[in-house]
């Protein structure tokens, strides 16, 4: 996630759209006072940076207040006392990142975020999470072990990678400016900066990511069961952007 105060705009980094690939074009001409959350594991040319408060006085004093109490409050139950949270963190929701900011400190800010044909974006999702299985399970077994759609990394809640209520307010309707096609990255991320003030010809996008499966970049082919479930999980998208299921 970035907000970037020189050109005023926020990024809402999304699962399997090449968030990170982006992240590290745009912290390079962001400005040095530009929120710059963490990737893991580290990734070289991405440097984090003013993530660990909200960036403004008052709500940085009411950060840290707010944290002591809670750290004495575990002190008196006896419970271990753990690092305060940072303020911003990777994959946040845009809603997250206005409260924590401040709305009225980020008006008028330009907002964005990637979404990703959900069909392909499930086979991306699985090739990662089997890459280093040695008993892989198929996609319709992964897919069925899915729980719950959504709302979390895709990794550690066992889920899928569904975005929508990152880059929305109301759970219904896209929050954000620009939604950019994964499709067609580098031309929709070329337009969105220009609008910001950014020349598109200084962002260099990089690889930084790899989800090649074992042996077929395609992935298996899609059942209607698949389908079914996928479509479920993505409805809002579908709704939205009109995705449709692959060609059999």
């Amino acid at each position: 996630m970035i907000i970037s105060h020189r050109h005023r705009f926020i990024f809402i980094k999304t699962q399997k759209t090449a968030g990170t690939s982006i992240e590290v074009a745009l912290s390079k001409v962001v400005g040095d006072d530009a929120v710059v959350t963490p990737v893991y594991p580290p990734v070289e040319g991405h440097h984090p940076r003013n993530f660990s408060l909200p960036g403004e006085p008052t709500l940085d004093r009411r950060w840290r207040a707010r944290h002591r109490r809670q750290q004495l409050s575990r002190r008196l139950q006896g419970r271990p006392v753990a690092a305060p949270p940072t303020a911003y963190w990777n994959h946040m929701r845009l809603r997250e990142v206005l409260r924590v900011a401040g709305e009225e400190r980020l008006a008028g800010y330009t907002t964005f975020a990637f979404e990703r044909d959900p069909f392909d974006k499930v086979l991306s999702a699985y090739r990662w999470a089997i890459k280093d299985a040695s008993s892989p399970p198929s996609l319709s077994e992964w897919l069925l072990s899915r729980h719950p759609a959504g709302r979390a990394d895709y990794l550690t809640a066992e889920s899928l990678p569904v975005d929508f209520d990152r880059y929305s307010l109301d759970g219904a309707t896209v929050g954000v400016d620009h939604v950019g096609r994964y499709e067609q990255l580098a031309g929709d991320l070329a337009a969105i900066v220009e609008t910001v003030g950014i020349d598109p010809a200084s962002i260099e996008l990089p690889r930084t990511k790899t989800t090649a499966a074992r042996g077929d970049e395609s992935g298996p082919a899609l059942g209607q069961k698949d389908i079914e479930v996928i479509a479920k999980a993505f409805s809002r998208e579908i709704a939205c952007f009109g995705f449709a299921p692959p060609p059999d």
